[in-house]
């Protein structure tokens, strides 16, 4: 009988061949009891660094996260535990899924978010009808605030398209042909589309108080507060031309990044167990 294994794909491909297991939300307790002689590794993608249940999070001995702070937190529930940060989740990370294509720019701004609360899309309207030039779009998936959001949209006039429930070709396609982006929520972990704009060319302005991912923004863009989310967004669309983002992306934060320090943490845990 083979190894179990709970991995995320990109992260799989560039393995050792000894099995491994690599868990997110959702993984089970039995998973992990099958698992049990391997290098269990817990990848966090939410600000709150260990949202799951106890008894989960004892099955594992490494952890992964987004930043030292959440590290910190860890290591305060499981001081044995061996922990690192890693540059982004890998599948948000490639620089072959986002790219430039030099597409004629058609709009300002793109936003790119479910249409959740805390998503904060109320934020960006509101900046954009300070604006002088107010193109936007606004790619959105799911979420229980779509018609909401439609309704606000229309009633506002602004200059704003809505594209609902798009793959990932149509994102990326869509992405280009703007000038920069935008990221307003601040309970995340290092947001994907931060590595998803940045990867396609663009700039992005994100929400100064973002819990997770600054260090990603710092030499790609701008933070702002919610009440200079205007200006920074004036100046961002004014001084884009300024920025080349992709390669500093590709220096520090994509996928390769996060499986090379992935790989040292489990052979710090193979020698672990072998002491």
């Amino acid at each position: 009988m083979r190894p179990a294994v709970v991995a995320i794909p990109d992260f799989c491909a560039h393995m050792p061949p000894e099995p491994s297991s690599l868990g997110t939300l959702g993984v089970k307790v039995r998973i992990l009891k099958a698992c049990a002689s391997r290098n269990n590794t817990f990848n966090s993608i939410c600000a709150l660094a260990l949202r799951i249940p106890l008894q989960i999070n004892r099955c594992f001995e490494n952890f992964l996260a987004a930043s030292k702070w959440q590290l910190q937190r860890i290591a305060a529930r499981h001081p044995d535990a061996l922990c690192e940060t890693t540059p982004n989740e890998p599948r948000f990370a490639s620089d072959r899924a986002f790219f430039p294509t030099g597409a004629a720019k058609a709009y300002d701004v793109v936003h790119v978010a479910d249409t959740l609360p805390f998503k904060r899309h109320d934020i960006l309207l509101d900046a954009l009808a300070k604006l002088p030039r107010r193109l936007a779009l606004r790619v959105v998936g799911s979420g229980h605030l779509t018609e909401n959001l439609k309704a606000e949209v229309e009633r506002s006039g602004l200059s704003a398209d809505l594209v609902l429930n798009s793959t990932e070709a149509t994102i990326n396609h869509l992405i280009k042909r703007a000038r920069i982006s935008v990221a307003r929520n601040v309970e995340d972990s290092a947001p994907g589309i931060l590595a998803e704009y940045t990867m396609a060319g663009l700039p992005v302005s994100a929400n100064a108080a973002l819990v997770c991912g600054r260090q990603h923004i710092r030499p790609t863009g701008l933070t702002a507060t919610d009440a200079d989310f205007d200006s920074a967004m004036r100046r961002l669309i004014d001084t884009a031309h300024n920025y080349s983002p992709r390669p500093v992306v590709q220096r520090l934060w994509t996928w390769p990044h996060s499986v090379k320090r992935l790989g040292a943490l489990i052979e710090r845990a193979r020698q672990s167990k072998r002491k």
